[in-house]
């Protein structure tokens, strides 16, 4: 009976704490600009539990919704894997969650939006490309201990050139891209530790090819964009066109990005028939200091394993 109560106490947080969002639940049309701002974006509200105490979590819609913005926020697509207790000290296994830190919210074509957080490199430096991040020994080692615990890393050379390091600096490379995440929670537990309250979330992630998407040209007429749309329909792999299936009269006349329609639809809970490209599981905290999360453990399983 206990934990039946509990259980309910933490939906009606939830419900409470998770409406972080100046979205409705069926987007508008003629979105532009910053969709989404991490301004806006707020931890879960604990969940009142004893010390000791568990409770398995069933997934919202709200929830399915935080999940989404926390993994696409927080680049979960470049978390290392590693069970509790025994994080990576290998640099490169951070370079990319350390590349992205500064994201703070996505355009309507999903596209991330950040704030530089480290210098740049100069003009003819012997080391990476002009532009890249450089970022300094001290300032990888602060950073990964905020987020991963008291790990000492290994700093060195990198031989597959993701970076430069001069055993101070470390110096990164043009060129690469960003994927699209597409994470939808599958399953969420919570366990109180102490005074902690830790999460272990499941969440699938979908594969969608962002290169293939239909976008709309607003400076042309809805008339105009037509034979650009047929095509994308036309060649649009399976998993694609169940959203234009859903969507794509909206997403046709440029009332909403196809990048909005996959996230409407995972929130929805409406991905029968998406591919699972791998699973993520990760355990973890709220740093109630930086609002951020804190890895306990992370581990992935790919869709054929």
């Amino acid at each position: 009976m206990k934990k039946v109560l509990v259980f309910f106490m933490f939906l009606v947080f939830c419900a409470l704490g998770l409406a972080f969002f100046s979205k409705q639940t069926a987007p508008a049309d003629n979105q532009s600009g910053n969709v989404f701002s991490a301004d806006a974006f707020q931890p879960l509200t604990p969940v009142e539990l004893q010390p000791g105490e568990s409770v398995e979590i069933e997934p919202t819609p709200e929830l399915r919704e935080y999940y989404f913005a926390l993994g696409r926020l927080y680049s979960w697509f470049y978390l290392p894997e590693f069970a509790e207790g025994e994080q990576s000290t290998y640099p490169l296994d951070y370079w990319y969650l350390l590349l992205t830190a500064g994201v703070n919210g996505w355009d309507e074509n999903g596209y991330l939006q950040w704030t530089d957080l480290w210098d740049s490199v100069p003009d003819n430096s012997q080391y990476g490309s002009s532009g890249s991040a450089m970022i300094a020994k001290t300032e990888f080692d602060e950073w990964v201990q905020q987020h991963f615990g008291d790990v000492v890393l290994q700093h060195q050379i990198d031989t597959g050139k993701y970076y430069d390091f001069d055993g101070e600096y470390y110096y990164g490379w043009a060129g690469g891209s960003i994927p699209m995440l597409y994470y939808e929670l599958t399953a969420l537990s919570a366990e109180k530790i102490a005074d902690r309250i830790i999460y272990t979330a499941t969440l699938n992630d979908y594969n969608f090819n962002e290169y293939s998407f239909f976008s709309y040209d607003h400076e042309g007429t809805s008339e105009a964009n037509q034979p650009a749309f047929a095509e994308a329909v036309n060649n649009a792999e399976p998993e694609l066109r169940l959203v234009y299936d859903a969507y794509g009269e909206r997403i046709a006349r440029g009332g909403i990005s196809v990048d909005r329609a996959i996230e409407q639809m995972i929130i929805d809970g409406q991905t029968d028939g998406f591919k699972v490209g791998s699973q993520l599981q990760v355990k973890y905290y709220i740093n109630e200091e930086t609002g951020e999360p804190f890895y306990l453990s992370a581990h992935w399983q790919n869709s054929d394993d």
